[in-house]
Parts: structure tokens; sequence; C-alpha cells
């Protein structure tokens, strides 16, 4: 079964936008598995980029998502823009594991 996800990710990852890569790892259990490399490789990456962007999430958006997660982007993207201090990736990542449980 790993293989099967490796390879989906492998095929989706350049196609798929990050609040769908995002609803498919909460669909398919990538959560609950918080180490794996799936989460690295696939959920990680799309929590940042909608964490950083200077965006909030549309509602379209929002609706693919359940409530949690909702709540756990806009407390990133609201700690991140009012820090007043520019994040690295890594330190970035960390707050974005923290919230979300991936550590």
């Amino acid at each position: 079964m790993d293989e099967i996800i490796s390879l989906a990710i492998q095929k989706l990852t350049p196609i798929t936008p990050a609040v769908d890569k995002i609803a498919l790892a909460k669909k398919f259990g990538l959560f609950v598995a918080p180490n794996s490399s799936h989460n690295r490789d696939w959920l990680l990456p799309a929590l940042q980029e909608l964490c950083t962007r200077n965006l909030p999430l549309r509602l379209e958006e929002a609706k693919k998502l359940d409530m949690w997660t909702v709540l756990k982007v806009w407390e990133v993207q609201f700690e991140l823009s009012h820090s007043g201090v520019a994040q690295n990736i890594s330190d970035i990542e960390q707050l974005i594991k923290r919230r979300f449980g991936l550590e």
C-alpha cells in the first residue's frame, strides 16, 4: 500500500493544488502518521504553500477543508504576518509542524 501512495503522490504532486493535497491527505489518513515520508513530500509543502502566501483562504478552498484545518491555516498565517520577524524556511516548517501536530 505504501508503494501505491508513493506513486500517487509522485504523479499528482505537479498537478494538484495545495488545498486539494491537504484534503486528500485528510481523506486518506496522512495526518495520522506525522513522521511519514508522505507528510514530508506531500502534506508539509502544501501546508507551507497555503500558510505563507499573502492571501487568505478563498471560500471555495475553505469548503474543501475541515474547520480545524482552516483555523490552523489562519492561525499560522496570522502568526507569520504579525511576528514582525522575517522567518526562514526551517522556522516556518517547525511552526506548521507544531500547529498541525506533525512533530
